[in-house]
């Protein structure tokens, strides 16, 4: 008898996966990646003043649908989640990164809670019977250990968080057929992944609605008419809960310029970009000859449409799945796909198994992938690992189905071929071992020294120089790294209660000094008759001594990121 028969062999190995799951998120969270990158400072900063006086940091109450931030925007249940944690253990990097990692553990429950709900749509056969048992655990066991998932559990981006709560809203819809009351708070999870990432609002309403259309086709009942009428009900409920939820963000006085700052991003749709496809397609039919047939193939919205396929191709490419991943170092190693080589067999098999066995289901699912890829595929910059997060469950699905599928047939052939499958069996273990080994240690070992530019390190180490200064003299920082006044104000002791600053003009989110502090001054302001203390690069040395200014109690700064060579000193009048 398998031993995926007994209920307490599962529920254990479960419990094993999820606690292998939080050992790989929580191992060092405050100290890998090296440090934080500029939007996570941003947020530590509002929730540090939220703490400190129950406003961000421009003054603003903590209940606002949109935090200004440093002019990016940001949604408001990432720092109100952070904020409550903080409240409890303390601001910290730590703290700011534990709710993604939270997540990310939980990701790892709900995609096994996902595949096991939707094994009851598979037939009651001895067969299937043993992989529905596996097929969650496998489900969890992928999620578990895929850089996808652990490198966004580790970091505090939104929209890791966002895709829990868009899989968690699903959970919840496909088990809301006896207790209906799940219905509606898996939809306001929905209404509460958009309010947690911006690009969510487009791809919950198809994953949504994907998922209603298998409870129709796969749910038995006699009354195929009300059925249908349950089922138009629930997809109106479910998208009136919606937009009448978000109609207080577009009321916030962020909510234009918030707008203008997402499409402003180079993508197919931006004025520029279109315009050049408008341009390319009228080239084209006129060096054809203009005939009805030039201008249907070579119509605007055909090139668009190649464009968008092109960008898709990008996001569903193996290279991106299982090779390379996203070259920017802050969403993969650079070395690794997002998922591990060891299960690109598995994909394979679970994606030809679904299409053979369950094709609605394969069909949904990949819909649900293309949903979810959509906001990755729009803008110029692809692949994106962040962007395209909310597919991470989906392919879980596919390659937990695929390793359920080669377990079944390993225990099928046991009796009749024993050496073979142990030798099988061992052989994939290794694979997978090895694979996950190559990846957990780059990322422990080699991953922080070769991404600590992209985490700006140089930012903290500068932080850190300024902590250690002679806080009653003026500072004026030269030439200093953009909206560095994040920093300050995230790491300082500086008193949030009596925050003093100035800003460039009324409306901008950034402080040009706080306090003595002045954050972007430049080699012409300076006095060589007025004493203070200046942070400056090394490549403007000689400038400042060719101004006549002498400097005293040079202190350079103690990082070997390159670039970052700055320096503390004191101007002697």
């Amino acid at each position: 008898m398998s031993p995926f028969r007994n209920k307490k062999f599962v529920i254990a190995v479960a419990v094993m996966i999820v606690l292998l799951a939080a050992a790989v998120r929580l191992y060092k969270l405050g100290s890998i990646p090296v440090a934080l990158y500029i939007d996570e400072v941003a947020m530590l900063a509002d929730v540090k003043s939220v703490l400190a006086t129950g406003h961000d940091i421009h003054g603003n109450n903590w209940y606002q649908l949109i935090y200004p931030s440093y002019g990016d925007y940001k949604l408001p249940v990432y720092i109100w989640l952070v904020t409550a944690v903080s409240s409890v253990i303390g601001a910290s990097d730590f703290s700011l990164r534990l709710v993604s990692a939270l997540a990310g553990i939980g990701t790892v429950i709900i995609a096994g809670l996902l595949a096991k709900e939707l094994a009851i749509y598979f037939s009651n056969s001895n067969k299937h019977k043993l992989i529905s048992s596996v097929f969650p655990l496998a489900t969890m066991f992928v999620v578990a250990i895929s850089p996808w998932s652990v490198m966004f559990s580790r970091t505090g981006f939104e929209g890791h968080l966002a895709q829990f709560f868009v899989w968690l809203s699903i959970y919840l819809i496909l088990t809301s057929k006896k207790r209906r009351w799940l219905f509606i708070l898996g939809v306001l999870f929905g209404v509460l992944s958009v309010y947690t990432y911006y690009s969510v609002r487009f791809v919950w309403p198809v994953i949504f609605v994907s998922t209603l259309l298998l409870q129709l086709w796969y749910e038995p009942t006699k009354h195929k008419l009300a059925r249908l009428f349950s089922f138009i009900a629930k997809i109106v409920l479910g998208l009136l809960l919606l937009f009448v939820f978000l109609m207080p963000l577009e009321k916030s006085p962020y909510f234009v310029a918030s707008e203008q700052l997402r499409m402003s991003t180079d993508s197919i749709i931006s004025f520029e970009r279109y315009s050049d496809i408008v341009i390319r397609s009228n080239d084209l039919i006129k060096q054809s000859g203009a005939t009805l047939v030039d201008r249907l193939i070579f119509h605007r919205y055909f090139l668009w449409l190649k464009d968008l396929s092109l960008n898709y191709s990008r996001n569903l490419s193996f290279d991106f799945l299982f090779f390379s991943g996203d070259s920017n170092l802050r969403h993969g190693t650079g070395a690794h796909g997002v998922f591990l080589l060891a299960f690109l067999p598995f994909l394979l098999i679970g994606l030809i198994s679904l299409l053979r066995e369950k094709p609605v289901l394969a069909t949904a699912l990949f819909i649900m992938i293309l949903a979810a890829l959509l906001p990755a595929s729009v803008p110029m910059t692809t692949p994106h690992a962040l962007r395209s997060i909310n597919a991470l469950v989906p392919f879980s699905v596919y390659i937990g189905y695929g390793i359920a599928i080669f377990v079944n047939s390993l225990i099928t052939l046991y009796e009749y071929h024993r050496e073979k499958v142990i030798f099988l069996s061992i052989l994939a273990l290794m694979i997978v071992i090895f694979t996950a080994f190559d990846f957990f240690h780059y990322y422990f070992v080699i991953y922080p020294k070769s991404s600590s530019k992209s985490w700006f390190a140089c930012e903290q180490k500068l932080q850190q120089l300024i902590s250690s200064r002679d806080h009653s003299q003026v500072l004026a920082l030269l030439n200093s790294p953009k909206n560095f006044f994040l920093w300050y104000l995230a790491y300082s002791d500086i008193n949030l209660k009596f925050l003093e600053g100035k800003k460039s003009r009324e409306d901008s989110q950034s402080y040009l000094s706080i306090k003595n502090i002045v954050f972007d001054s430049s080699i012409s302001e300076l006095n060589k008759d007025y004493k203070q203390e200046i942070i400056f690069k090394g490549i403007y040395l000689s400038q400042i001594e060719d101004k006549g200014i002498i400097l005293t109690s040079i202190r350079p700064i103690n990082s070997e990121e390159k670039g970052c060579d700055y320096m503390l000193a004191q101007t002697q009048p």
